[in-house]
């Protein structure tokens, strides 16, 4: 086992005791030397601890206002400005019509914004001090009203001045003039007079550098946090973020302020302990955040998860065969392993290799199987005197395995879990993990085979009743629309057609959601006339398959190919090979989720306003058609929301 050794050997080592000290400055700056330096650097300001979210980031909820003609920015997206939906409640147009007929006139400026300068000018020198009122400056309008009320002679402005500079704010990144009490702004004089209450000796400019700047929705400050906290939750959100499919700038400010008490993430109090008032989302935020922070606390300390026999799987950055990542903790007790040689060749593999969810289910599944049938065989803790008798034990036990709820596997699980099992004994063999285990413990392809269960695996799906195909073909103009999944990527044209196109897909061939979604951009062929679709089954693992489709279904698939090559520039790179590509560099697959056709055709069916199926009442009426039967029908091939399919036409 000295190759297992000496692989973990290349792990975070051991440190002192003393280092485990969090006020002696080592954990401080532990985390200062592992933050990412180009972490948003269009929308993080390390200098003054300041995030301001951009709207042409497209992993921020961070938008206009979804009035057309208004610049607020929001947050989340989609959503109107505080002024703009206060007029929304008072119109009687629906949301979307009032978005783009509706512009905002304001005659006051938002509290926090900067005001135009003064208009006071004299000798070709503007005043450059925010208006007050009356389009002048605080100073300039009393001058003003001073002179008119005790009726002076002459004009006031030729004793008044024009400013050439404004005092700031000495707040950091606060972008107000300090034209108030103490040289404060505004907001932070208001803030400063409530601090006073109960400091009566504060003194301002300690107090100010410690102040963030009036927040808009769409930032938020580490500034008013304890200075180790601080460097905590920065690090925390930077490693949080790949697991994250939007960033929420709200929620950051939220748990920013729920923190106030607090002074480390490192601690065995619950998230619920230390922010009592915080809701689930902001719970939910904290709780991904102390993941990161105590994994890099075990890293610096030199007790990395990876070293234990209790994994943490997101700290290990697996990955997650959604983009919003593992959403909760998940940990792994390699101790239920009984065999020492097995666990560790898992935990390596694991920690090298860094396999998907799916993936390491799958192997961690066969590991366990095989570990249950080697503990009833003497002399299996030694994988040097491992027999080929072995070999077929575990193949006996993975070919009558059951499922975790007691029910039988079916064979394409089981011959999976086997498969991922030797997958990881050659892995062992084949980087040196695993160097003492026996040379007669291997699996003969023809003695140890898990037999196939029979079932046509290319029959064509149970199809809507046409009536009902009829209805939803005559509402296809609203598909794409509404909510949509990738409209922060695709202009609304494209996207539309997009999803158009997958659905003529279900309709006219009957393939599965995943086979749609992964059809290879040449997926045309034409032999003898006639026009086939080809497509992989992935359920039976048989590629290259071919479908006879009509001549409208090939035209549908070609104006996208035409369409789709002329979006390639702006499409990741990993979806080339695709004919519907992943839409952003963070898909966990080279093309398009079915969880993104599944939401979107899902919200489309549901907007059609009456859907009737076959037959009437005794009235005469149509009969309503259950929309949920369009679901039903899709688990027919063991796939979800598979719209139908229609008889094929031979071209």
């Amino acid at each position: 086992m000295s190759s297992i050794s000496s692989a973990l050997s290349r792990l975070p080592a051991p440190r002192t005791d003393g280092a485990r000290d969090l006020d002696g400055g080592g954990w401080a700056a532990w985390l200062r030397d592992h933050l990412d330096p180009a972490w948003r650097t269009s929308e993080w300001r390390q200098d003054c601890w300041l995030f301001t979210g951009s709207v042409h980031e497209p992993r921020s909820s961070v938008a206009l206002c979804r009035t057309e003609a208004c610049d607020t920015v929001v947050s989340p997206a989609n959503i109107f400005c505080p002024f703009c939906k206060e007029e929304q409640k008072r119109s009687p147009l629906p949301a979307a019509e009032f978005a783009r007929a509706f512009v905002p006139v304001r005659n006051r400026v938002a509290f926090g914004g900067v005001p135009e300068p003064c208009s006071f000018t004299k000798d070709g020198q503007r005043c450059v001090r925010p208006r007050h009122c009356k389009e002048l400056c605080a100073t300039h309008y009393t001058q003003w009203k001073t002179h008119t009320v005790r009726n002076t002679a002459g004009r006031w402005e030729d004793t008044a001045v024009p400013y050439a500079d404004t005092p700031a704010c000495p707040a950091p990144a606060c972008p107000l003039p300090g034209l108030y009490g103490r040289g404060l702004c505004r907001h932070h004089a208001q803030r400063f007079r409530e601090h006073r209450r109960t400091h009566p000796d504060a003194a301002v400019a300690p107090w100010a550098a410690q102040q963030p700047p009036y927040l808009a929705p769409h930032q938020f400050s580490l500034l008013p946090l304890p200075e180790l906290l601080r460097w905590e939750v920065l690090y925390g959100l930077q490693q949080v973020d790949p697991w994250l499919r939007i960033f929420e700038p709200p929620q950051v400010r939220r748990m920013v302020r729920d923190l106030a008490a607090a002074t480390t993430l490192i601690g065995d109090i619950t998230d619920q302990q230390m922010c009592p008032r915080s809701t689930v989302a902001v719970l939910r935020m904290l709780g991904r955040v102390r993941t990161a922070v105590r994994a890099g606390h075990a890293q610096y300390t030199g007790t990395a998860p990876a070293q234990n026999d209790v994994l943490d799987l997101r700290a290990l950055r697996q990955r997650s065969r959604t983009p919003a990542g593992i959403r909760q903790p998940k940990t792994v007790d390699l101790r239920t392993i009984r065999q020492p040689w097995l666990r560790d060749l898992l935990r390596t593999w694991t920690v090298q290799q860094r396999p998907g969810a799916d993936e390491f289910a799958r192997t961690l599944r066969g590991v366990e199987l095989a570990s249950r049938a080697l503990a009833q065989r003497p002399g299996t803790d030694d994988p040097a005197g491992l027999r080929y008798d072995d070999v077929t034990a575990v193949v006996d036990a993975i070919r009558t395995a059951l499922k975790r709820d007691g029910e039988p596997a079916g064979w394409n699980y089981r011959m999976s879990i086997a498969s991922h099992f030797f997958a990881l004994i050659d892995y062992g063999r084949r980087s040196g993990t695993a160097e003492t285990l026996s040379a007669a413990f291997v699996r003969d392809p023809a003695l140890h085979r898990i037999p196939e269960q029979e079932a046509n695996e290319d029959e064509i799906g149970k199809a809507i009743p046409e009536p009902v195909l009829r209805q939803l073909d005559a509402h296809l103009h609203l598909l794409g629309h509404g909510r949509a999944r990738g409209q922060r990527t695709l202009a609304p044209d494209d996207l539309q057609l997009m999803y158009h196109t997958l659905y003529i897909l279900l309709r006219d061939t009957g393939r599965r959601p995943l086979e749609v979604c992964s059809l290879p951009r040449d997926c045309l062929e034409t032999r003898n006339d006639q026009i086939c679709l080809v497509w992989n089954n992935h359920k039976a693992r048989r590629h290259r398959r071919r479908l006879p489709i009509t001549t409208s279904t090939a035209q549908a698939i070609r104006t996208w190919h035409e369409r789709r090559e002329q979006l390639h520039t702006s499409l990741p790179p990993t979806g080339t090979d695709y004919l519907f590509p992943a839409l952003t560099h963070l898909a966990t697959r080279p093309h398009l989720p079915t969880s993104y056709l599944g939401e979107t055709l899902r919200d489309w069916v549901d907007s059609i306003p009456h859907l009737h199926g076959e037959g009437t009442d005794t009235q005469g009426n149509p009969l309503p058609f259950d929309r949920t039967l369009i679901y039903a029908y899709a688990y027919c091939r063991g796939s979800f929301n598979l719209i139908g399919v229609r008889g094929i036409e031979l071209v």
